[in-house]
């Protein structure tokens, strides 16, 4: 394990003297038998979180109004940026939550999307996600749809 010896030498120069003056007895201190380091999420495994937390959405959209969402890899990157390593993976759910997802349900309150919409997302100006919904007209024999639509 290429950590361990970084784990070990963190284990032994940071992490015992802040227990030590914590606890301030070895007693105690022999009773920890595993100590866990959490790190900050690298950009790739951000990146991923997102995808992931996008993905969710897609599938939610999809199976229970039939919309189609995608994005384009720079809503991605627009996601990560909400990272707080104080909150981890919490601040990406978070951060699609109020940027997309907000925006979805305030795109459905005004009928701009409903059931069959397609749903495009892409960062415009001020960095804000963009809408782009190409919506089923309702009572067409043939389907046509209507052109797109920007939202925000």
């Amino acid at each position: 394990d290429p950590s361990a010896p970084l784990a070990a030498e963190f284990r032994e120069r940071t992490v015992q003297p802040i227990l030590k003056r914590a606890f301030r007895r070895d007693e105690f201190l022999g009773r920890i038998n595993e100590i866990l380091f959490f790190l900050p999420f690298t950009e790739t495994e951000l990146r991923a979180l997102a995808v992931k937390e996008l993905n969710k959405w897609a599938a939610r959209a999809r199976e229970r109004h039939g919309m189609r969402l995608e994005w384009d890899a720079d809503v991605e990157a627009r996601v990560t940026r909400g990272y707080n390593v104080r909150y981890g993976a919490r601040s990406i759910q978070h951060e699609v939550d109020r940027a997309v997802v907000s925006r979805l349900a305030a795109a459905s309150e005004v009928d701009t999307i409903r059931k069959g919409s397609n749903v495009r997302l892409s960062v415009g100006a001020g960095d804000e996600i963009v809408l782009k919904v190409d919506t089923p007209v309702v009572g067409n024999e043939n389907n046509q749809k209507k052109s797109f639509l920007n939202l925000w």
